[in-house]
């Protein structure tokens, strides 16, 4: 293991200063068809030109991993060749075997399959390619040199997605396999003269489909019980492991009790969907006794679902995700009938985790569900944001009526919901943010569909109504009452765009009385707008609108009545 100063200076004798040109040079050379894939998933033009739009960068990048599946093998080694020099057939291998590994992204993924579906597994696989484009430019070795050198790339943050290159790599078999695996083996403790553990090692050798490479990590979390950080790497390894290194390394952590480490709990929250905080170790043994069985005995996952404990059944439904989520769809989307409430919350349960669209199609029924924790359980699937939590939802018109449904059966007030299965699952059923969703998910239906829902929205979903507002030709009399109405909103934003609006058009005498009466409020806003509108009428209306307030009860009115019909003097119309 080498000191990261004299990394980095060894790395720089290795290194080609211009291996990006050298790279789209290589794509240059290449048949026409597959130069153009490789511009793609280079994020550049047909003329291998940088695409400047992030969008369009990102749509060219996934048409090209799309037609890149498409090829085959020799093709698809071939541009891997000119991306990556002397690695081309170990990154290809590494981008078939990204199609067993689980397919979501993220910190919260699930270590849920789907080897059957290439499409599912694309974006996982994009974004694993991506990173090993930025770790590896410049560098032109061979695997060996890799295996030893991965954990000083990435200015020595290590380059992580090389590990399942090594893993690809290990799959071939041979001379070559050999010593990539004696190098990880090497790492792993500390006693290879160059090679540092890192993410790369755990990821190559749990991916792999050497037993012995698993004991090799098996031992060393048992080795690191005052390493946290080494313990993350192994436990985030684990969740992407060869499904046998899985079930052993499951078993491993039910023996040796490593779930008395917080971390590990943590990992096991992450991968289980479950959200434990001050849970005994019995627990979590207990789980992971039968999620091992589950695993391990198909008959024993059949019955387990016919279980009435609840639990027993989502690790059963779990397992088979496991293994092949988009199978384990249906069995789940069954129990969404069930008479027992346990059990239809457990299957959107986790039908929420796979974050399937096949999945999210099954739980649009269970938004009806007469109970409101398995509704609000289903909501979450059916309305994800793209990617990281703090993305915008994408928007499905088909949920705006069931939404519409769901909002008129939740309590007045925000109200937490009593738990269910287990204590820390409790949902809050929240009107405003309900009310928001309706906004997300109106589709191409009129603006107005959203009046009846004003009083349940916050000020800024309110806002967002009257900007769709603004955008129809023509307004109906309940549309223009809203209007008036939202004239006068706590909200100073609010109302403020509400007045704006109005100043398009002309006041009826109806809404010109309702606004008089909001002056006798004392925001100076408010009563602005409002006398600004009053003014805009024709002479006589605003003469009629001066002299109501002059002879109003309240002093505010009288005083507003004063100043309209000072403006109107001042514009020669008093």
């Amino acid at each position: 293991m080498l000191k990261p100063e004299k990394a980095r200076h060894e790395l720089e004798k290795v290194r080609h200063a211009k291996g990006g040109k050298r790279r789209l040079a290589a794509v240059a050379k290449l048949p026409r068809k597959l130069a153009e894939i490789g511009r793609g998933l280079l994020g550049r033009d047909l003329r291998g030109k940088p695409i400047g739009a992030e969008t369009l960068r990102c749509q060219t990048r996934e048409t090209a991993a799309a037609r890149l599946d498409r090829l085959g093998n020799r093709e698809r080694e071939a541009v891997f060749e000119a991306l990556f020099p002397r690695l081309g057939r170990h990154v290809n291998s590494a981008w078939e075997l990204a199609q067993q590994l689980p397919y979501a992204t993220g910190f919260e993924r699930k270590p849920f399959r789907a080897p059957h579906e290439p499409l599912l597994t694309r974006k996982a696989r994009l974004d694993w390619l991506g990173r090993l484009l930025q770790e590896l430019e410049g560098y032109e070795q061979d695997v060996s040199w890799l295996a030893a050198w991965a954990g000083y790339l990435s200015h020595g943050y290590s380059a992580e997605a090389a590990g399942l290159v090594l893993a690809g790599a290990l799959g071939k078999g041979g001379r070559e396999a050999d010593a990539v695996f004696q190098i990880l083996c090497a790492s792993a403790p500390g006693t290879h003269p160059v090679g540092t553990v890192g993410r790369h090692v755990t990821q190559a050798l749990l991916i792999g489909s050497r037993p012995e490479g698993w004991d090799v990590v098996a031992q060393l979390l048992l080795a690191s019980p005052n390493q946290e950080g080494l313990r993350y790497t192994i436990l985030e390894s684990i969740a992407e492991a060869h499904p046998d290194a899985f079930r052993r390394l499951l078993r491993f952590l039910r023996e040796h009790d490593l779930a008395r480490f917080p971390d590990t709990v943590r990992a096991l929250n992450v991968w289980f969907g479950l959200q434990w905080d001050a849970v005994s170790l019995r627990v979590v043994n207990r789980v992971l006794e039968r999620v091992s069985l589950f695993l391990e005995d198909s008959q024993a996952q059949a019955r387990a679902l016919e279980s009435d404990d609840a639990e027993t059944v989502y690790l059963a439904l779990w397992t088979m995700a496991f293994e092949d989520a988009p199978a384990a769809v249906e069995p789940a989307a069954a129990l969404l009938a069930d008479p027992n409430v346990d059990r239809r919350f457990i299957a959107a349960h986790l039908l929420t985790q796979l974050q399937l669209p096949a999945g999210q199609e099954k739980l649009y029924s269970a938004l009806d569900d007469p109970d409101l924790r398995v509704a609000l359980c289903a909501l979450e699937a059916c309305e994800p944001g793209e990617g990281e939590a703090d993305s915008e939802p994408c928007s499905d018109p088909r949920l705006f009526e069931p939404l519409q449904r769901l909002l008129g059966r939740l309590p007045e007030k925000t109200t937490y919901l009593q738990a269910i299965i287990w204590p820390w699952h409790v949902f809050t059923a929240d009107r405003p943010a309900l009310a928001a969703s309706l906004v997300t998910h109106l589709g191409k239906r009129p603006a107005t569909a959203l009046l009846p829902h004003l009083k349940d929205m916050e000020p800024g979903t309110r806002r967002t109504v009257i900007q769709r507002l603004a955008g129809l030709k023509k307004w109906d009399g309940a549309t223009r009452a809203a209007l008036v109405d939202l004239a006068g909103d706590d909200s100073i934003t609010v109302r403020g765009a509400a007045l704006g609006l109005l100043a398009r058009g002309k006041l009826t005498e109806t809404e010109a009385r309702r606004l008089e009466g909001l002056l006798g409020r004392k925001q100076a806003d408010l009563r602005r707008g409002i006398l600004n509108l009053l003014l805009g009428q024709k002479k006589k209306a605003a003469r009629a609108s001066a002299e109501r307030l002059l002879a109003a009860p309240h002093p505010l009115q009288r005083q507003a009545g004063q100043e309209l019909l000072r403006l109107l003097t001042d514009r020669g119309a008093g």
